[in-house]
């Protein structure tokens, strides 16, 4: 007499199965893991042996490790061979032990001379006014001081990436749509890569009116030129919108108002200007609206990892 279904017994082929694809699993994280560390090592070695070759250069193994976060985080999206322009390194090399095809851009002679000396591709050339041999794919800016001119965007291909300080950032991020921010690089030890899932650049200003107000107080230190808490709240009066300073909300009425003003149609698009052209219907001339905000503490010191859009 044949068993119910209830009394036999379970078959025990699904567990064997589901039991072999674990463990599959777990040897595929430990040959990923085993696969990372020797990277490791062999890049460690690289440094070792560049720091050798290269003793009048520049070279911070943090620097490599960061650069190689991000070849490694987005090697998905970076081009298979790209082509890689450095401008404003000042004689540091990092970038050339993690890419193959990497031109380095200095604005002397005697600069150029001293990397080519050690065997390093480089070429006279300032990327803000003269145009590149040819339109870099991964473009790498670490200078705060370089602007973003035309000649310079045009210097990057369409669907490249830049990589570049903050003021840079601030200003293609929020006077055009030819970029879009898809995380930070940090030198620091730890964490290199922090990838972001906005576009824009909000995250990474300050987020409230009591850090605008202690960020306006250094307003002018290392080259900061940003706009200050005083400076939006005379804004938002002569635009004759409300400030929101009892509220706690000038921040957010500021950054309402530079969109309006991104979307007016009014500001620079490609420039290296670092205030908006505005004026509503209520105004009776226009005003400059500076755009950069302060960023908060966290994000001062990074390099912005922007992606050109095809336009």
């Amino acid at each position: 007499m044949a068993l119910s279904s209830r009394t036999q017994k379970a078959n025990p082929e699904p567990i064997r199965e589901t039991k072999k694809k674990e463990a599959e699993i777990i040897a595929l994280h430990v040959a990923a893991h085993d696969n990372e560390a020797v990277e490791d090592i062999e890049l460690e070695k690289k440094i070792d042996e560049k720091i050798r070759a290269f003793p009048h250069l520049k070279l911070d193994r943090n620097k490599v490790r960061m650069f190689n976060a991000f070849k490694i985080g987005f090697k998905n999206e970076l081009p298979s061979d790209p082509t890689v322009v450095v401008f404003g390194a000042e004689r540091h090399v990092e970038v050339n032990i993690v890419f193959d095809n990497v031109l380095n851009l200095e604005e002397t002679l005697s600069a150029t001379k001293l990397l080519k000396s050690h065997g390093v591709e480089a070429k006279k050339l300032n990327p803000e006014r003269q145009s590149l041999p040819e339109d870099a794919s991964i473009f790498i800016a670490p200078d705060e001081d370089t602007r973003a001119t035309r000649r310079f965007i045009k210097n990057i291909a369409r669907r490249g990436w830049l990589l570049c300080r903050a003021n840079m950032a601030a200003h293609l991020l929020q006077t055009s749509n030819k970029f879009k921010c898809l995380g930070t690089l940090s030198d620091e030890s730890g964490r290199h890569l922090s990838k972001s899932r906005r576009e824009d650049y909000w995250e990474y200003t300050v987020g409230s009116d009591a850090e605008w107000k202690a960020a306006s107080e250094h307003e002018g230190e290392d080259g900061a030129e940003f706009v200050t808490y005083d400076e939006a709240v005379e804004a938002l009066r002569n635009t004759g919108r409300a400030t929101g300073e009892t509220s706690g909300h000038v921040l957010e009425n500021y950054k309402r108002l530079l969109e309006e003003a991104r979307g007016s149609g009014e500001q620079d698009s490609g420039g290296d200007e670092e205030t908006i052209t505005y004026k509503n219907d209520t105004m009776k001339q226009a005003i400059e609206l500076k755009f950069i905000l302060p960023l908060n503490h966290e994000h001062k010191d990074r390099l912005f990892i922007l992606k050109r859009e095809i336009l």
